[in-house]
């Protein structure tokens, strides 16, 4: 895969997070600061007790740490938390889109749910979306 497949691939999933984190929030679907921190104090107490089960996974968070320039205390407190709001979100509109369905029924429901939001953020964010595309080169 080239750099501009792979540029165009990770805009398409940050658009698609995008268009679903903000049906959650016109839901009302959002998780709460205190639940997603609940979340990160979680993942971190369980890495700080298990450190040598967990190594490679704390080595790729101290990774991440350093390649984002920010203490271990900013990812936990600030960059995690931010990141499980969303995904917490995300996971409250698929459980409202997908409910009464059977599990056979669910996947494609959601990645139908999911095409229709994504096509929809970005017809009402085309300009925008356009570009930041020009800017970046990612066409």
């Amino acid at each position: 895969m080239s750099d501009t497949e792979a540029k165009k691939l990770a805009f398409e999933k940050v658009i698609e997070e995008k268009a679903l984190f903000e049906k959650a929030k016109s839901e009302n679907l959002l998780a709460s600061e205190v639940e997603a921190k609940k979340l990160s104090d979680e993942v971190r107490n369980l890495l700080v007790s298990e450190p040598e089960e967990n190594k490679e996974v704390i080595n790729n968070v101290n990774d991440v740490i350093k390649g984002l320039g920010i203490t271990e205390d900013e990812y936990y407190n600030d960059f995690l938390v931010d990141n499980y709001i969303t995904s917490i979100s995300i996971d409250n509109l698929y459980n409202k889109v997908t409910e009464g369905y059977n599990d056979e029924e669910k996947e494609s429901v959601w990645n139908e749910f999911k095409t229709s939001e994504k096509n929809n953020y970005i017809a009402e964010n085309k300009e925008s979306i356009n570009e930041f595309l020009t800017v970046n080169a990612i066409n």
